[in-house]
């Protein structure tokens, strides 16, 4: 997550940078927030926080399940659920999304479980 507080992108709809003075380690991660209520919504409810695809970009898991690097503040959260995506000078995966999300939300959740054999944050 590069630093970006992941409860933030639910409870303020936007990203931040976490401090790394207030933290919580969840499954051998480290995550930073923004403030410290935000780090005790998520020692709380971590899963309801995670970023769908361990923090992969969505676009590139569902058209051929590979793991492409994210910009953090190119995200969407749709039905309880964080999708990052890669974003540069020339693309933006969160647009090729869009266009795209009805076919290729589930080739994602299921790219996902054959890679990692788990089921894809929701």
């Amino acid at each position: 997550m590069q630093g970006y507080d992941v409860t933030a992108y639910f409870l303020d709809k936007k990203a931040a940078k976490g401090d790394e003075k207030i933290s919580a380690e969840y499954r051998g991660l480290t995550y930073r927030f923004a403030g410290e209520p935000h780090r005790e919504a998520f020692v709380a409810a971590p899963r309801k926080f995670l970023p769908t695809y361990g923090g992969w970009c969505a676009s590139a898991m569902g058209d051929d399940g590979s793991k492409v690097a994210i910009d953090p503040a190119n995200f969407k959260v749709k039905d309880g659920r964080l999708f990052l995506f890669y974003k540069s000078i020339f693309a933006n995966a969160l647009t090729d999304w869009n266009k795209n999300e009805k076919k290729w939300e589930p080739a994602a959740d299921a790219n996902w479980k054959k890679l990692t054999r788990e089921e894809p944050a929701k």
